[in-house]
């Protein structure tokens, strides 16, 4: 079977965005030993339902991602304020085994594949033997945030940097294909 993903949404035909029409996808495929998974085009979208669909590839425990987060605190100084930056780490790994823990998978993936899809594509191929064929990915393994300002506006600051299990990050450089096809 092929299974493609073209955005990672909460608001889909399914109660629980496209994690529901994946796992759907999942059930309805059950048997095959085998799955191609289709991430071409795939922009990314929301972390919690890209994370979600990665933890159903992955066994109990296994990283699907650390996010390195910046943000500021302050102190008071005298009559002002301090500021200075402090680095959250976040570890995300699969809280139970997946539905799709013991198929093999083949992940096709585009220069369009960015973002949230390159979490999926991280997250599976340094979990498992599951190659990755097409083009060189995206390379986005960031994040931003949103900050509160004192004039009652919104800051949008680039905060999170992604990493895999191995401490590798594919930001700026892309997931690299082990099979080339254009």
């Amino acid at each position: 079977p092929v299974i493609q993903i073209k955005q990672f949404a909460m608001t889909t035909p399914s109660d629980q965005g496209t994690y529901g029409e994946f796992v759907a996808a999942l059930q309805k495929t059950e048997g095959a030993k085998s799955t191609i998974i289709d991430l071409r085009g795939n922009p990314g979208g929301e972390t919690q339902q890209c994370n979600a669909i990665s933890a159903e590839f992955l066994s109990l425990g296994d990283t699907i991602i650390s996010d390195i987060e910046t943000n500021v605190d302050s102190i008071r100084d005298g009559d002002g304020w301090k500021y200075f930056q402090v680095f959250d780490r976040t570890t995300y790994t699969a809280s139970r085994d997946g539905l799709g823990k013991d198929r093999y998978y083949v992940l096709l993936a585009d220069t369009s594949t960015a973002s949230c899809a390159e979490v999926v594509l991280s997250s599976v191929t340094v979990n498992k033997k599951a190659p990755v064929v097409g083009q060189l990915s995206y390379g986005k393994a960031i994040g931003q945030g949103v900050i509160d300002t004192y004039a009652k506006g919104l800051a949008l600051i680039t905060a999170i940097q992604g990493y895999d299990r191995n401490w590798e990050t594919y930001h700026d450089v892309g997931i690299v294909p082990d099979y080339v096809i254009d």
